[in-house]
């Protein structure tokens, strides 16, 4: 893998490295534009976050005001795992792996234009489940 930091992405999708795709491959679905890939994506992780914090709430919701630093490691870890997030997608590819930020948006992506098998596409897409799932779970047995 060689890694490319390509900076602010300026939301101009012709920029972005392409690949001409391959005869009988299967074109993946994908959104329009960044904008409505920041809504869905955020729209997701807000869902998920309420969801996953409805049974520590219920656990904990005498004794929340005493565990408020963990709390706040809930909160503030995600933004300072972006970048290294963002890395572990970045190895599981063979070429050349594009990295950009979009700030405004709350993103930070890899762009990757090698040809990959529906499994690996769904592999790498569950890496950051997998990642998320056990940091929460390393922050909350600690107690």
């Amino acid at each position: 893998m060689k890694l490319h930091y390509q900076g602010k992405y300026n939301l101009d999708p012709e920029i972005l490295p392409k690949r001409k795709h391959q005869p009988n491959a299967v074109k993946f679905k994908e959104v329009s534009s960044s904008k409505e890939l920041a809504v869905i994506a955020n729209t997701i992780g807000l869902v998920l976050m309420v969801i996953l914090s409805i049974p520590i709430l219920l656990v904990y919701k005498n004794d929340l005001l005493l565990y408020f630093d963990d709390v706040m490691l809930v909160f503030i870890f995600p933004i300072l795992t972006m970048f290294p997030h963002e890395l572990l997608h970045a190895l599981c590819f063979k070429e050349d792996v594009y990295l950009y930020t979009n700030f405004k948006q709350g993103m930070v992506f890899v762009l990757e234009t090698e040809t990959m098998s529906k499994k690996i596409y769904f592999y790498v897409s569950s890496t950051k489940f997998s990642f998320w799932f056990s940091s929460l779970l390393l922050i909350f047995s600690r107690n």
